[in-house]
């Protein structure tokens, strides 16, 4: 099966309604929070990785850009929204935090 047509559900949100995930493993050191800072000052909002699960709106990638949205005075912004049910929301939290340590 040919799959033609890769679709995100991408919706507008309140950054403040929007929770972090209580399960979320990774912490961001103050040297990586200045480097995406400087980014989204150069870029703005370009890479658009905040994803969210529908139903409970934790956010399951994307906390640290989250975080520096509403530090530059950022509302609202354009978020990835999955229809995830728990177990599939941690396995993509995992995963994701885990992708961002394995070596190239």
């Amino acid at each position: 099966m040919t799959k033609e047509y890769a679709k995100l559900n991408i919706v507008k949100r309140n950054l403040s309604a929007l929770k972090p995930h209580p399960q979320n493993p990774r912490l961001h050191p103050d040297e990586q929070k200045r480097h995406l800072a400087q980014s989204i000052k150069q870029f703005s909002y370009a890479k658009g990785s905040i994803c969210i699960q529908k139903d409970t709106d934790y956010i399951l990638a994307g906390h640290a850009i989250r975080e520096q949205l509403i530090e530059k005075g950022f509302k609202e912004a354009d978020v990835v929204e999955l229809d995830f049910d728990k177990e599939v929301a941690l396995a993509f939290l995992t995963a994701d935090n885990r992708m961002l340590t394995l070596p190239n």
